[in-house]
């Protein structure tokens, strides 16, 4: 008998979009458990799950019937496979995907090393690439930023208007027309000091017409204190 897959799930929940160019569309979040970076500014470091089928997941996003369904962690590649995005797609749903973008390698039919999402990419409607930092480097994958549609910044006021700048451009390397998120990291006691800093870094690359495509990004949920 073919063992049936199953997905560690944290929950599956419906609410608005709260960051993006999707911001305020009412969507479905199917959020995975666990994630491949430990970031010391997570919001979402959640111990819980359950173990759902295929069709367990399909069940419960039916029942809440938004045509737009966002994958979200944690960190969801890591779990993702070409049986649940066929599903999903043959049910005509609008896909989404929120990823770190630094996706794990495996070995294609030729025994060359390729990122795992290669293949997977093109079965999203939307891909929001939020790439991350270690030592100065980036840690996401070229292959998720030529695929994205969106790319988010996370900023804090450690992080200069110079190092600002070269993220910016390493990114525009790979991803060169769409939109550029800045979204303030929350951190107890730290969130409104990090807005306005964001707010100033905005100013400034504004007045010197460095990035046309550079914006702001506000958590809109959580402004409203829902999820």
């Amino acid at each position: 008998m073919k063992k049936v897959s199953q997905y560690k799930i944290t929950e599956i929940f419906e609410s608005i979009q709260g960051e993006g160019v999707f911001t305020g569309k009412w969507v479905t979040f199917v959020r995975f458990y666990g994630c491949n970076l430990k970031c010391p500014f997570c919001d979402t470091q959640i111990d819980k799950y359950k173990r759902l089928t295929l069709t367990g997941i399909m069940k419960r996003v039916k029942e809440l019937g938004n045509d737009i369904v966002v994958f979200t962690g944690g960190e969801p590649t890591i779990q993702i496979d070409l049986p649940l995005l066929r599903m999903f797609r043959k049910s005509k749903y609008q896909l989404h995907i929120e990823s770190n973008g630094a996706t794990e390698c495996i070995a294609n039919e030729n025994g060359q090393l390729i990122n795992k999402m290669f293949t997977m990419w093109h079965y999203f409607n939307w891909v929001t690439i939020s790439p991350k930092y270690h030592n100065g480097y980036m840690l996401a994958d070229v292959s998720s930023l030529e695929r994205a549609d969106e790319v988010k910044l996370l900023v804090d006021t450690k992080l200069s208007i110079e190092e600002l700048k070269q993220r910016i451009t390493e990114v525009r390397e790979y991803f060169q027309n769409g939109t550029i998120f800045l979204q303030p990291i929350e951190a107890s006691g730290h969130t409104e000091e990090n807005t306005k800093y964001v707010y100033n870094l905005l100013r400034l690359l504004e007045h010197e017409k460095w990035d046309a495509n550079v914006m702001l990004n506000i958590q809109i949920h959580k402004i409203l204190n829902v999820r």
